[in-house]
Parts: structure tokens; C-alpha cells; sequence
């Protein structure tokens, strides 16, 4: 996401930050859907905060794509928009997981199968 970017300002470092906080709640958060698999509390934040960790790449992103050349501009917001979607399919998966709790766990693979199938490695060095 930061890769283009040439000059790092204090709304790109709070999005940043902002990113790093659900981030930094997914081992807590695995843990305990792991230890309580069929309940939906635990299974809803951790479907919940997988969602809200996109969701942190997707403001990032789309504050990143404003800090670029114009012509590199329309790149970084198509490679924005699967997190788009990928946020919209977290939050259903949330609703959904409010009845079926296993759900949670379906729809994080689901979302990093995704990220593994259309990731990019990018050599601009």
C-alpha cells in the first residue's frame, strides 16, 4: 500500500496506527474462538475484528491512493477495491455468524484464501 507513496504525513500515520489496533487483537481474539468454537460472543468479535482489519487496509489504501503521482493514482484504487467487498462480505459474515458460529471461522479462511489467491508480489526494486 505504502510503497508509492513519497511523502508520509499525519493522517497517513494515524490510518496506520488505526490499522495496527485490530491487528493487534487477533491473536486474543483467535484464542478465544479457539477455546469456544460453537459460541457466538467469541465467534462474532473474531470474524469482527478480521473485518475491521480489512476494513483498517481499506482506509489506509484509499488514504495512501490521495498521496501518490496521478498517474499511479487509478492503480492503488483498483487494488483498493477487493478490500471493499471483502469488508461487505465480513459484516454479513458477522450477521450471519449471530446464528450459526462456525461461520466465523468459514469466513475468515474464505477471506485469507482470498488474500493468498490475489496477492500480488510486487519487485519494484
Amino acid at each position: 500500500i505504502l510503497y508509492q507513496i513519497k511523502k508520509v504525513d499525519r493522517t497517513l500515520l494515524w490510518a496506520n496506527i488505526g490499522l495496527f489496533l485490530p491487528i493487534s487483537l487477533v491473536p486474543f481474539t483467535t484464542a478465544w474462538q479457539g477455546k469456544f468454537i460453537g459460541e457466538v460472543a467469541p465467534s462474532v468479535c473474531y470474524v469482527g475484528i478480521y473485518t475491521l482489519s480489512v476494513f483498517g487496509l481499506y482506509i489506509l489504501g484509499k488514504i495512501a491512493s490521495d498521496r501518490v503521482l496521478e498517474s499511479k493514482k487509478t492503480e492503488c484504487l483498483k487494488e483498493n477495491k477487493p478490500r471493499l467487498w471483502l469488508v461487505i462480505f465480513g459484516l454479513i459474515a458477522m450477521i450471519v455468524t449471530f446464528f450459526v458460529p462456525v461461520a466465523a471461522t468459514i469466513s475468515v479462511f474464505a477471506i485469507l484464501i482470498f488474500w493468498l489467491v490475489n496477492t500480488k508480489k510486487k519487485n519494484e526494486y
